[in-house]
């Protein structure tokens, strides 16, 4: 674990191995089920980020996993107007921002704690 702490990449990931090594790798009977279990794990719970985040925001899972798609191609987070017209009313001027970079937030932690 301490390899963890010295790579900023992996320090993220961390929490997340660390609760696969715990709850579900005592579970896992031959070693070759062990990689299979782990992408499972950890689409799952990519999975369920995602659908809290979308509930949180009310944008529907699919236009959140488009923008993520969207970033990982062009390494750009998307533009304030693109966001805004996820959401299904349009936020008064004074929510705008906060709005926006709350999901421009989440969309960079998914990746940098999902994608290798």
């Amino acid at each position: 674990m301490k390899l963890f702490d010295r790579d900023v990449r992996l320090r993220k990931k961390k929490d997340l191995i660390k609760k696969f090594i715990e709850e579900n790798l005592p579970h896992i009977s031959k070693a070759d089920d062990v990689e299979k279990a782990f992408a499972e794990f950890w689409s799952s719970e990519r999975s369920e980020t995602l659908k809290n985040i979308a509930k949180s925001e009310n944008i529907p899972v699919e236009k959140i996993e488009e923008l993520i798609g969207e970033y990982l191609y062009t390494q750009k987070l998307p533009n304030g107007q693109d966001i805004v017209d996820l959401l299904p009313e349009a936020p008064r001027l004074l929510q705008r921002q906060g709005i926006i970079d709350r999901i421009k937030s989440a969309i960079e932690n998914i990746v940098d704690m999902f994608d290798w």
